[in-house]
């Protein structure tokens, strides 16, 4: 059989891309529109937990996997399925444990909805990146493809049936969640069964090497993305959390498909770049201009249909809060172009590094959502979010200085 052209594999994995974020824009808006203020914080909260999470885990060995050259990943598939399934796996159990607890204590409704969000949306953040690496990397280009539409035949179903049938919060996670497994099963029956034996032996080797600057980095990255959330949950009403969650739901699919196009970056990254200062720059500089246009043209179809878009999505619901749309669309453009930076900075060999500095970032995003959201509410907390991107951008392009500019003296 003829193998795809690269123009062929991203036009499907675009496609996959769609399909999964048109899953999760209806997510977001049947949660919006269908269950309580209450209940929608609490899942956007969970999901923000369930992604500082997730970021250890890429942290330490997705992104590692992410650049390697298809065939030693082929070689060594069972033993990184060893590993994704004992992370996953643990994962799960210690969340699950937490809202044990919280059940068996009786602890305000709210808390438990957290617990029960951050469960589900763990077991679908922390396969997705994956299960997209290991398909693409045994050229199986059609399968993430099909997750994804079977992920958006899901969320049309549950979209139907929970106004019509009044399916409860609890239900409508569970589904989700039997979705998740199911996707394992078929992971695994495709590619082959999990080795846990050297699945262990490669998280001791990895959560050794990686952990403490993944724990830096993702304090950080946490600090400016999830922690103003956390903040403004405690301190404002909650239409504000809802508000901010509702808006960053409008942003998060156009997320989800450059995180996605990213992995097909880095799956060819060391080939295009052929291992050299030169190569690695004008890839990198190709890939900016790349993802920079399609933040420009995000950001002006904000600007012009910004509130068409709300009302589209959610009503009258949280028309007040168009702004908010505005200060995500700018984070957005944040979230782009650092991809191919960080791809740079995990061939120099400097993740270790580049965790560290985010904190940084982190600590500012913190320190400004706890001065601006009891007077600003939720626009003070997408201030915070945006003035840590900008210095977790700062840190990124320091690093890769050596790259951009290879015959300064800055970088020698």
């Amino acid at each position: 059989m003829t193998k795809p052209s690269k123009i062929s594999i991203r036009a499907i994995s675009l496609s996959d891309q769609i399909f999964f974020s048109a899953a999760n824009f209806l997510l977001t808006i049947m949660l919006a529109r269908f269950y309580s203020e209450v209940e929608f914080a609490a899942y956007g909260i969970g999901l923000s937990i369930a992604l500082t999470l997730q970021g250890i885990q890429r942290n330490c060995y997705i992104l590692q996997n992410s650049v390697l050259l298809p065939e030693i990943l082929k070689g060594r598939i069972s033993r990184v399925l060893g590993q994704q399934t004992i992370a996953w796996v643990f994962l799960a159990v210690l969340e699950g444990v937490v809202l044990a607890a919280l059940v068996l204590f009786e602890a305000n409704g709210f808390y438990v909805a957290i617990a029960i969000s951050t469960i589900i949306c763990s077991l679908i953040y922390a396969q997705l990146e994956f299960d997209r690496i290991a398909f693409i990397k045994h050229e199986k280009y059609w399968n993430p493809f099909i997750a994804s539409l079977a992920f958006l035949a899901l969320n049309a179903f549950l979209f139907w049936a929970v106004p019509t049938y009044g399916v409860s919060f609890q239900f409508t996670m569970l589904a989700l969640g039997l979705y998740t497994l199911a996707k394992y099963i078929w992971l695994v029956s495709t590619l082959g069964l999990p080795d846990l034996f050297w699945g262990w032996r490669l998280i001791k080797r990895d959560f050794k090497k990686y952990f403490v600057s993944s724990v830096f980095g993702i304090t950080g990255y946490a600090g400016h993305n999830h922690v103003p959330l956390f903040i403004l949950g405690a301190v404002a009403a909650p239409i504000h959390a809802a508000a901010f969650v509702a808006m960053r739901g409008l942003m998060q699919p156009l997320q989800i498909i450059v995180r996605s196009m990213d992995i097909i970056d880095k799956n060819y990254f060391q080939m295009e770049s052929a291992g050299t200062t030169k190569g690695m720059r004008s890839v990198m500089l190709r890939q900016i201009g790349l993802y920079g246009v399609l933040a420009l043209g995000v950001m002006i179809a904000v600007l012009i249909f910004g509130e068409f878009i709300i009302g589209l999505a959610y009503g009258e619901k949280y028309a007040a809060f168009s702004i908010i749309l505005t200060g995500w669309a700018l984070i957005f453009s944040m979230l782009a172009i650092s991809q191919p930076l960080e791809t740079v900075i995990v061939k120099l060999g400097e993740i270790n590094r580049y965790n560290t500095y985010r904190i940084s970032a982190g600590i500012l995003g913190t320190v400004l959502a706890f001065l601006l959201c009891p007077s600003l509410g939720a626009i003070g907390a997408v201030i915070a979010c945006f003035g840590g991107w900008l210095i977790s951008i700062a840190c990124a392009l320091w690093i890769v200085r050596p790259v951009l500019f290879p015959g300064s003296k800055s970088a020698k």
